[in-house]
């Protein structure tokens, strides 16, 4: 059944993503050293010799270990026609993910650190936030003096570092994207007789995540093939904001 986890692999979950964590430190720290810093490289005298062919090695447990990373958070790089790759993330195994405290510390530590591939951080964004708003909303049902779930605020403070982040920028889709997903949380938030402005009232990091998201989008959407789009779904949030 798509989205059963069953309690042996949440057990085991953690762990071995944590070590794929730790492997990408280690890769990269190996990868930056000079030559003769790191006794694994081999010497530098041969670019296609021991250099060269420990340097491949450390490539490809890079590729195998970030794979473990995408798949973690849901996210599927998809080969097109054309020779082009694509990206998806399958919400629902990002949601599994963030349902668990260790999950979201570590979503957050791997966009902090530049361990996630700035390309799979962008997508899963999108996603993050409307499944962050989700739990906003369950939250807040329950009682408004109830604590913020473990590392929900972490997590928060890193996706709004990463959407202010100058170099790499978050690409104008995936910024439309955020505010989309945003605006389709509308009737779950109205259902739940609480307003948007309730929600961002009541949880200032998310707030700040979502202004961070609306200047981005003035930015890099404005003047763009986006902007017709990004104007629209902007106009809609602040409807919400307004209650309209």
């Amino acid at each position: 059944m798509r989205g059963y986890c069953p309690i042996p692999v949440r057990a085991t979950f953690y762990p071995l993503l944590s070590l794929a964590y730790l492997n990408l430190v280690e890769l990269r720290r190996l990868l930056q050293s000079r030559p003769g810093e790191a006794a694994l490289i081999g010497s530098a005298t041969d670019a296609d010799g021991p250099i060269g062919s420990r340097r491949e090695e450390l490539l490809i447990d890079v590729e195998e270990n970030v794979g473990k990373l995408n798949g973690a958070f849901g996210v599927k790089n998809r080969k097109q026609e054309d020779g082009s790759t694509s990206i998806e993330v399958d919400e629902v195994v990002l949601s599994r993910t963030l349902s668990l405290p260790k999950g979201r510390m570590l979503l957050s530590r791997v966009i902090d650190e530049g361990i996630l591939p700035h390309p799979s951080a962008c997508h899963v964004l999108p996603a993050a936030i409307q499944i962050i708003l989700k739990s906003c909303v369950t939250t807040m049902n329950l009682d408004v003096s109830v604590a913020p779930p473990p590392g929900e605020d972490r997590l928060l403070r890193s996706l709004t570092g990463l959407v202010r982040t100058v170099r790499p920028r978050i690409d104008p889709p995936n910024v439309v994207r955020c505010l989309s997903n945003v605006n389709c949380s509308k009737k779950d938030i109205g259902d739940s007789q609480l307003s948007i402005r309730d929600i961002l009232t009541g949880k200032r990091t998310l707030m700040e995540l979502l202004h961070a998201v609306l200047s981005l989008g003035g930015e890099v959407c404005v003047g763009g093939a986006l902007e017709k789009e990004w104007k629209a779904k902007e106009a809609d949030f602040l409807g919400m904001l307004s209650g309209v």
